[in-house]
């Protein structure tokens, strides 16, 4: 990204010329008046290189000023001043070039990265080899532009497409709506049709199409970043995704300050080998001009490939063997507020119908599963429950529900129950469940739970988590009769899939990493860091605290779910395997489970300097440490030696 810089106006090479066009933009304001003007504020003081005027729009937010420079050119820098004393106003300003009118088609030049001196010209250059027509600035959210002074310089092009913007240091998603309609509370489930462009590979790749965009989400639909649904006009595979597909969602990280927690819990399900995981990453997002702050660009939870994979329905599919499936439901306490849902006769469950769509479903489908689901339910309270041929076995596929339960266990969702996704696939009687979804609130992110690792229970077995009516009852029945399966399958992913925390570690640092450039301008936008959001319990200050706290968390929720769930070791993370002892942290303790009477203990920091040796002494025991990074090293008395990294926070 540029460096934004303050300072006398340079020579320009000849052949990049200041460019002049006819001024356009937004409806100006008369501030003794407080109302639109035509010959106050208007859009040619912004271009009249006059420090003494500006332009001011009559609206707060998305408004804008710009040049039709008649044809196309390719901008290299752009000048520009703030009205003077507002130089704050200038702060996330965002310079855009199009080939349409309207701007629909626009993608950024330049995001204006901080507050700019007002007392003389700050300049830019621009990293865009694509010409434009239209140029303009859009100013920030609630700032009604009040700029001073803008000059572009650039060379009359075609141009093309091998090196596009990008503010930060993730993709960027920009999308214009018709005429600019804002997506705000009156009209969230309303699609609004417009046009998006992805930028990825560095500013080296674009995708371009038409979409509809609306609101998404219950809860985190009330904060100010918004969350929002896009269906494209034509299938595509962003940014190399598994799916292939129209329908895609930007999820908003307003509430979850490490912008990464549903990364986590995906990479988690991801290892616990879950049938589906949603393709998911980080990207920096735009809405006609306006900088939205860091996104989560991921799938839509639907039926279709590569996504929830049934066998698709059609409206003549009433009979069996068709009617069998497929179908994707969610257990879900917003299903009140759904078309397509039915209430459980047990429980009164609510249920909501994902697939057939609500205005697909014929009513035989709709009652085969209702029906499905309340057998489901009949057959967890028999007395002959764990029987395989009558009782839940016979109608529930047991590893995928045992898998979403330690996915979201293992990052302490409190919402893992108030709403869980499920389907049936044709010709099959078992209830599938996935995928892991909706964790914001996890990794110890919300007030009700807080501190989850010092709890005795699971989490969603807890009176502190939110759950729907008969979720914590079904789950007491089913878990209670599948303790050694979940074992099986934890063992597993902590022995064969890299379930450590010092994979975990990795990943957080990784994704830290690529975000680092852009969660400066998102915690510019969404001045967050040091405020408590919604249910968080602490604000720690910092980017890096926040990633710092989760990274040590997730550590000590592994040790506290190997002995909560069982772990059977089989010397992972061990120099032999031969040994059935295991080294694991909690807290600000190294601990020893299962060795050998009389192993020697040996602790050595980071540099090789040995810190600590000891003889064990029981079969469980530990050693408290200061915060740091060390190698573990127990040799027993038959030879076996067992060797791991742990890092304390």
């Amino acid at each position: 990204m540029s460096l934004l810089l303050a300072l006398a106006l340079p020579s320009i090479a000849s052949a990049q010329s200041l460019l002049s066009g006819t001024p356009i933009g937004s409806p100006s304001v008369d501030y003794s008046t407080g109302s639109i003007s035509e010959t106050v504020n208007t859009p040619a003081n912004a271009f009249d290189n006059n420090s003494g005027t500006f332009y001011a729009s009559y609206d707060r937010s998305y408004t804008w000023v710009g040049l039709d420079l008649g044809q196309k050119h390719v901008i290299s820098k752009i000048y520009f001043r703030p009205r003077q004393g507002h130089g704050a106003r200038l702060e996330l300003g965002v310079f855009e070039g199009a080939n349409l009118p309207d701007f629909s088609d626009a993608v950024p030049l330049y995001v204006i990265p901080k507050e700019v001196p007002d007392n003389r010209l700050s300049y830019c250059s621009v990293k865009c080899s694509r010409g434009f027509r239209y140029v303009r600035y859009v100013g920030p959210n609630n700032a009604r532009c009040n700029i001073s002074i803008i000059k572009f310089y650039g060379t009359p092009s075609e141009g093309d497409d091998s090196q596009l913007y990008i503010p930060g240091s993730l993709p960027v998603v920009t999308i214009h709506t018709a005429n600019a309609v804002e997506i705000n509370n009156s009209n969230k489930t309303i699609y609004q049709k417009g046009i998006v462009s992805v930028i990825w590979n560095e500013g080296k790749s674009i995708y371009t199409d038409s979409l509809q965009v609306r609101g998404r989400g219950n809860g985190s639909w009330t904060f100010p970043q918004k969350p929002y649904k896009m269906k494209l006009n034509h299938k595509y595979r962003m940014l190399g995704f598994p799916a292939k597909a129209k329908d895609w969602t930007l999820i908003n990280t307003y509430r979850d300050k490490t912008l990464m927690r549903n990364l986590v819990a995906f990479e988690g399900s991801r290892l616990l080998k879950m049938p589906y995981t949603p393709a998911s990453t980080l990207v920096d997002v735009f809405l006609n001009g306006e900088y939205k702050g860091i996104y989560q660009l991921t799938d839509q939870v639907e039926v279709h490939k590569n996504r929830v994979e049934v066998e698709e329905m059609t409206r003549e599919d009433n009979d069996l063997p068709n009617v069998s499936g497929g179908y994707m439901i969610e257990v879900d306490a917003y299903a009140g507020q759904e078309k397509s849902k039915f209430y459980s006769a047990r429980f009164g469950t609510p249920v909501t119908i994902k697939y057939p769509k609500e205005d697909e479903i014929t009513p035989a489908q709709s009652k085969y599963i209702s029906n499905n689901y309340n057998m489901f339910e009949t057959r967890t309270f028999l007395t002959s429950y764990t029987d395989p041929t009558v009782g839940f076995p016979s109608v529930l596929d047991v590893d995928s529900y045992l898998k979403r339960f330690m996915a979201m266990e293992f990052t302490g969702n409190t919402d893992a129950y108030y709403s869980v996704h499920m389907y049936k696939k044709r010709n099959d009687p078992h209830f599938y469940t996935g995928p892991v979804w909706d964790c914001d609130l996890a990794f110890d992110n919300d007030t009700r739970t807080y501190p989850i690792n010092s709890m005795s229970t699971f989490v969603s077995l807890s009176n502190k988590c939110s759950t729907v009516a008969g979720m914590k009852d079904m789950l007491n029945r089913i878990l209670g009769a599948s303790s050694k399966k979940m074992s099986q399958i934890w063992s597993e992913a902590r022995n064969r899939n890299d379930f450590t925390a010092e994979h975990f570690e990795r990943f957080i640092d990784s994704v830290a990493q690529a975000c680092d450039a852009s969660q400066k301008l998102h915690y510019t936008r969404w001045k967050t860091l040091n405020e408590l959001v919604t249910l968080t319990p602490f604000a720690r200050g910092s980017y890096q605290a926040e990633v710092d706290f989760i990274k040590g968390w997730v550590g000590e929720r592994i040790a506290w779910l190997d002995r909560k769930i069982g772990l059977i070791p089989d010397g992972v993370n061990t120099l032999q395997a031969n040994s059935a002892g295991v080294i694991y942290r909690d807290g600000n303790d190294i601990c020893f489970s299962q060795f050998e009477e009389g192993s020697n203990i040996e602790i050595y920091k980071q540099d090789g300097t040995l810190v600590t040796r000891k003889a064990t002494t029981d079969y469980n025991e530990s050693i408290s440490m200061q915060p740091g990074f060390y190698i573990v090293r127990v040799t027993e008395p038959s030879g076996n030696i067992v060797k791991k990294k742990i890092v304390l926070q």
